[in-house]
């Protein structure tokens, strides 16, 4: 192994049993793959299986002894489909108001198009201009577009209100060996309400087969003929100390707390659990890098490179230098794999990258490649599902 850290001798190598050091043992005769001369015949880069669109570009770590880790994590990029907000701008111009407004101050570069389009010798019949051959293609990556939302959908939940994403061929993949531990954390929010006598009666009045209508009136007049009767004094004693309890409870604070110490009764709010919504889930990967050669070394920087600019948000210009506004950051799509088959475990809907850690050297102190990369990175990863999950989902797998 090549291994030249800073202020360290030649003969310097990591910490005996350390992650790097693994590396280095026979273990099935196994050999390093090698292919891309670029870093040093290490492979870094390789792609997956072709699709209409292209082959997504995937960035791995390990790199020279992958088979050591058969089990890994690809996070991929994606990009969310705007085109049905496009669509609803669209509908907006083409209202007549504003094509009338639009056609009364049309630009003298429209005016200078449209008269040379007069003088098209081949009366438009002609070679295909620049434009027309660019919005052709734009409409054939558009049609590609649309066929992998379509697919990507029924593979995420076929929910008419999930997100229309896409592959995001301009940047790679991530592939890492899967963590030490991974950790979902499924749970939903409860809140308490009171129900009070009257919200009990219907209660009572509901799970013995009323309907709702007689069993929120037999409610309503549960606490009129409480009144009712305590005048008449035909409650026995124990529900008129009740009664007058509840009586008492509507007063000013000092008199409803005199009441109750007086009659030495309290009310029972009928305290029950009333179900709100599923929380949202949040998952932490953490992955301990150690790199055996600068090489490697340098893949490492650019995984973490891709991370931190696939979470941070675009500006939006309206003028250059005056930024207005944000474009989302991309989400991810996170998969689980091992060498000849998919891990038994569950789906993790899109997600957006939350939090970005690297801690750099965090054992190793200052000891560094020849090169100025460090030798050893502790990288930290928080995401977060961009929507709540039900029992559809689980049935689908995630």
């Amino acid at each position: 192994m090549s291994y030249d850290p800073i202020g360290a001798s030649q003969t310097s190598r990591p910490p005996a049993n350390s992650d790097a050091d693994q590396f280095n043992r026979p273990r099935n005769n196994n050999v390093t793959l090698t292919s891309n001369p670029e870093y040093g015949g290490l492979e870094t880069i390789s792609s997956e299986p072709k699709k209409s669109r292209g082959a997504t570009q995937i960035l791995k770590f390990p790199v020279n002894r992958e088979d050591m880790y058969p089990a890994h994590i690809v996070f991929h990029p994606y990009k969310i489909d705007t085109g049905l907000v496009d669509q609803a701008l669209s509908s907006v111009f083409n209202n007549p108001l504003v094509s009338q407004y639009t056609a009364k101050n049309t630009s003298e570069s429209v005016n200078d198009e449209a008269q040379a389009a007069s003088l098209d010798p081949f009366g438009g019949a002609g070679e295909p201009t620049k434009v027309e051959v660019a919005k052709a293609q734009a409409q054939a990556d558009r049609d590609l577009i649309s066929k992998e939302i379509t697919e990507t959908q029924k593979e995420m939940g076929s929910k008419k209100t999930d997100l229309r994403a896409y592959r995001d061929l301009s940047r790679p993949a991530i592939q890492l060996f899967f963590p030490p531990q991974l950790q979902y954390n499924d749970a939903v929010n409860y809140n308490s309400a009171n129900l009070g006598a009257g919200g009990m009666t219907a209660l009572a009045g509901l799970n013995s087969g009323q309907s709702i209508g007689s069993a929120l009136a037999s409610g309503l007049s549960e606490g009129m003929e409480s009144i009712f009767n305590l005048s008449k004094g035909t409650l026995s004693q124990e529900a008129a100390k009740v009664a007058a309890s509840r009586i008492s409870s509507k007063l000013p604070a000092g008199y409803a707390a005199a009441g109750s110490t007086a009659l030495q009764t309290g009310l029972n709010p009928g305290t029950r659990l009333l179900f709100d919504q599923p929380q949202m889930r949040s998952f932490a990967f953490s992955f301990k890098l150690i790199p055996t050669s600068p090489q490697e070394a340098d893949v490492i920087r650019k995984i973490v490179e891709n991370f931190r600019f696939q979470m941070y948000p675009r500006e939006i210009d309206l003028t250059p230098g005056i930024p207005i506004g944000y474009e989302f950051p991309n989400i991810y799509r996170i998969e689980f794999a091992f060498t000849g088959g998919s891990l038994r475990i569950p789906k993790i809907q899109y997600c957006y990258l939350k939090d970005v850690q690297a801690a750099y050297n965090s054992t190793s102190g200052g000891v560094f490649f020849e090169d100025g990369h460090p030798t050893e990175i502790d990288l930290n990863l928080t995401f977060l599902e961009y929507r709540a999950l039900s029992k559809r989902d689980i049935e689908a797998g995630f």
